[in-house]
């Protein structure tokens, strides 16, 4: 509410019992909506009720900042970077930005509010939820609804995309918990809040979980709380990856990519290398040269 962006970190990776207080950012004054750790873990994007976005850049501590045409209520951001996706207060549009700021589409076809974003890992769909509690899948190619998904009884306020792009899990103020196939939006699996409204989802990184925010409705106490609930659901394997389709030959031309670039890291090393350990055998001083390079790499 005061425009502030905190992150934090775990003291100790073997364990998730407490985080401590790492930086703040603040953009503005105004209250913030959403805020988005991006691709490649050197990016913060956020939107606030100025109507102000902003991408910011952690390496190069530099940001820029698309005006949006009202207070930002949610956002989402391309793999690359380079297209911005944002549903403003009252609207039932989606925007299209490129990283100048330029409008480049607007997408039509929800009837309320929008209230969460998602772009597939293959910049393939567009996925939203809104409080006309549907959540619709959009070709990105088109700019068209590909599929439109009506299971929910109440607003739709939180979506997750697993790290394949194969399913998409909702959540809604009526306590529903769905999770679908993107390729074809069968309803998969469907669960239920007894006890609170949900407000935003997110999948484990393995997709056994799904773990929910909630606005508690327990009698004669009202306040928030998480739940976490089973998919059902396997991470694939490398064999069913590389038959998937074209978002996991994506994903795995991402992953050759970074194979090369390590290659190349590493050959330009060697030289410098081979002269720190003949500097060690002199010194008996341990640099952990490997721990650095694995380190510098951009995956």
């Amino acid at each position: 509410m005061d425009g502030e962006i905190r992150s934090y970190y775990f003291p100790h990776p073997d364990s998730m019992d407490y985080i401590r207080f790492d930086t703040a950012y603040k953009f503005g004054n105004k209250p913030v909506n959403k805020v988005f750790y991006g691709p490649g873990l050197r990016m913060i994007f956020s939107g606030d009720d100025a109507g102000q976005f902003v991408a910011y850049d952690l390496v190069k501590k530099v940001n820029r900042d698309v005006k949006a045409n009202g207070p930002v209520n949610t956002f989402a951001v391309s793999i690359d970077r380079m297209h911005y996706f944002i549903a403003t207060k009252g609207s039932n549009e989606i925007i299209q930005y490129n990283i100048l700021g330029k409008e480049i589409r607007r997408f039509q076809g929800h009837q309320a509010e929008i209230n969460d974003l998602e772009v597939t890992v293959d910049r393939k769909y567009l996925i939203s939820a809104s409080s006309d509690k549907t959540v619709k899948i959009w070709n990105l190619q088109s700019g068209k609804v590909a599929i439109s998904l009506s299971n929910h009884s109440w607003n739709v306020t939180g979506l997750s995309v697993d790290p394949y792009s194969r399913y998409v899990a909702s959540c809604g103020l009526d306590g529903i918990i769905n999770i679908y196939s993107i390729a074809n939006g069968k309803l998969i699996k469907t669960m239920r809040n007894e006890n609170g409204r949900c407000t935003d989802i997110a999948f484990s990184p393995d997709l056994e979980h799904v773990i929910v925010a909630l606005h508690m409705d327990t009698p004669g106490e009202q306040g928030y709380g998480t739940n976490i609930w089973p998919t059902g659901l396997e991470r694939p394997t490398a064999a069913s990856t590389s038959s998937g389709g074209t978002q996991s030959k994506a994903m795995q031309e991402a992953i050759k990519r970074a194979q090369e670039r390590r290659k190349k890291k590493a050959k330009q090393a060697k030289p410098a290398k081979m002269k720190e350990e003949a500097k060690e055998e002199s010194s008996e001083t341990t640099l952990k040269e490997t721990d650095q390079i694995k380190i510098s790499v951009e995956d």
